[in-house]
Order: structure tokens, then C-alpha cells, then sequence
């Protein structure tokens, strides 16, 4: 038999013979970057697609639209730190909850009245928004 012997050998537990795996390939992406290059149609200044679009994206920001600042923010600064509690809530969080439970139950009938009153207002007015 002709061949090299360690081709023969099993790949040692928890070893992979393939440690990057399949390339993956995103042929939409692909085209999608390759587009965003070329010149936009008829714009006297050449600009790209990827040029006009964040030009579109600042100008809805700039005009107070609240997701497009958002996508541009996180495009420029990486988005913003999350953290993730598991196993349940953090000692900050726990004597957090209860000092707000402490003070809510200080609250008298027309102060408690006078916040549900505020709260139903802004859930109107955010349903409103949204439609």
C-alpha cells in the first residue's frame, strides 16, 4: 500500500480535521457590498450607494427619527454594553427593588392616583404615536 500512514490514523478526541469549518458564504451579502460600491444614478457628485444611504440615515437622525440615531450610533460607537444576570438579580438590583418597593408604599391614595393618572396619559399617547 502506497500513502503516508498518519492519514490513516483517527483524529485524536475532541481534535477536528476541518477546525474552520465549512466557508460559509453569503452570496446576498457578497452582491449586496459589491452594489454599495458602485455610483449612484445620476448623482452629479458620484457618490455611491453606501455614500447616499448614510446620507439618508443622518438626515432622518438629525430630524429627531430616534431609530436612525440609533442604528448610526451603534454603527460608529459599537452598540452599547447589555449585561446578562443569570441565576437571577444582582445584589444592586435586589436592594434597588426594594427601596422603590419601600418608597411606593409611602405613597398616599392621591399620589398613587395622581402617577396612575400620568401613566395611563403616556400609554395613550405612545399608542397614538405608534398608529
Amino acid at each position: 500500500m502506497n500513502g503516508r500512514i498518519e492519514n490513516l490514523k483517527p483524529w485524536q478526541p475532541g481534535q477536528s480535521g476541518n477546525p474552520g469549518g465549512r466557508p460559509r458564504t453569503a452570496p446576498i451579502t457578497e452582491l449586496l457590498r459589491e452594489l454599495l460600491q458602485k455610483p449612484y444614478p445620476g448623482d452629479k457628485q458620484s457618490r455611491t450607494y453606501a455614500h447616499k444611504i448614510a446620507e439618508a440615515m443622518l438626515k432622518r437622525a438629525s430630524q429627531g427619527d430616534v431609530r436612525a440615531a440609533r442604528e448610526v450610533a451603534d454603527r460608529t460607537e459599537g452598540r452599547a454594553m447589555q449585561s446578562v444576570i443569570v441565576g437571577g438579580e444582582c445584589e444592586n438590583c435586589r436592594e434597588d427593588r426594594e427601596q422603590r418597593a419601600q418608597a411606593l408604599s409611602e405613597l398616599t391614595d392621591q399620589e398613587l392616583e395622581t402617577i396612575r393618572e400620568i401613566l395611563e396619559r403616556s400609554a395613550r399617547a405612545h399608542a397614538a404615536h405608534e398608529s
